[in-house]
């Protein structure tokens, strides 16, 4: 698919949607950044594709610590977690 806004009559496939899809970080407290354990647990239950849910505060992933952003996402390397998406709105 182009970078740029799809075509209205395309069709999604199956296994596109499931690409995209993943499941929200939400069920964790939201007043503390996403942890290695929170990954370990998902994983643990299957999940492979993740949305961080940044809502909250500080919500689970702070944009503005480059360390922890590192840390969470070698993590989820580590794990073969993936991140799909952030739920951020407003943001």
């Amino acid at each position: 698919m182009k970078d740029s806004a799809p075509d209205p009559s395309y069709q999604w496939t199956v296994q596109e949607i499931q690409e995209r899809v993943g499941s929200s970080t939400i069920v964790f407290p939201r007043d503390r950044p996403l942890q290695a354990e929170d990954i370990s647990k998902m994983r643990e239950f299957g999940i492979t594709r993740i949305e961080v849910c940044a809502n909250g505060r500080p919500g689970h992933l702070d944009i503005h610590d480059r360390a922890h952003i590192s840390r969470t996402m070698s993590e989820c390397r580590r794990h073969g977690v993936s991140v799909v998406s952030m739920h951020s709105p407003g943001f």
